[in-house]
């Protein structure tokens, strides 16, 4: 066709055109008296050669298993070639496999491997920072995720349900300053026994005047402490540049 329209007047880029081909394909074709002939391409020497009786006539008897037939040709004929390389033969030489009746359940392979057992998601872990967030945390603060796990917590244990009890009553103490319930809250935790508790119980045992003052004193050194961070904060930014009298003055005027 591309010689016929070449001998009608058609230019080779016309052709291109008509025929959807490329512009050397349509110059070779012209050039040449007849069609090209094409390179047969050399067969080129597999490992698997020596074993195509054997897969064929396994095939033929219906075992179409590539995974079992690599195991076979391994372990009994001693082929030292790769699996890929009998899969991609075997599924290119399937056909030669009889055909099932139509009537008959399909036959299971012995080399596929079973159904994956269905694993279940695996719970997740409560460690023990989180836990003690649950126990500090205000009720009304929490999901209802967690507000599950809180309350399994306090039925599995106890000691946690007495704790959380506990926490709650000191955190709701300070915020609403009822130093009067500070002396009972002590004696009961005292008595609790809870291991957890004990050193804390100590450390407001010797600070007891102080903590009695901050629950029942409007006062607080907060604009004390934030005035120290401040002056750190300077401090540490220009460390090793300045002497104390620039750091005076960036404090007075900041």
């Amino acid at each position: 066709m591309v010689r016929e329209l070449h001998a009608a007047g058609m230019s080779q880029r016309q052709i291109v055109r008509q025929l959807g081909m490329s512009i050397r394909t349509v110059r070779r074709f012209v050039m040449a008296d007849e069609f090209p002939k094409r390179a047969t391409r050399r067969k080129v020497p597999s490992k698997l050669d020596p074993f195509l009786p054997y897969l064929q006539q396994q095939l033929a008897a219906g075992q179409g298993n590539a995974m079992q037939l690599w195991r076979d040709l391994r372990d009994q004929y001693g082929y030292t070639g790769s699996r890929p390389l009998v899969s991609r033969w075997v599924a290119m030489h399937r056909h030669l496999c009889p055909k099932r009746p139509p009537d008959q359940p399909p036959r299971r392979r012995r080399g596929k491997p079973p159904a994956p057992v269905p694993v279940p998601p695996k719970q997740r872990v409560l460690s023990a920072r989180q836990a003690a967030w649950l126990l500090v945390r205000r009720p009304e603060d929490l999901s209802e995720e967690e507000q599950q796990r809180l309350k399994c917590l306090c039925n599995h244990c106890a000691e946690i349900h007495t704790a959380y009890t506990l926490v709650q009553e000191f955190i709701q103490m300070v915020k609403q300053r009822r130093a009067t319930r500070f002396g009972d809250w002590l004696s009961r935790t005292e008595a609790s026994g809870i291991p957890e508790l004990r050193d804390f119980i100590s450390g407001l045992r010797r600070d007891y005047a102080a903590v009695v003052a901050a629950l029942s004193l409007p006062y607080s050194n907060r604009q004390v402490e934030g005035q120290v961070n401040r002056l750190k904060l300077i401090k540490r930014s220009m460390y090793g540049r300045a002497n104390f009298d620039l750091l005076r003055r960036r404090v007075l005027a900041a």
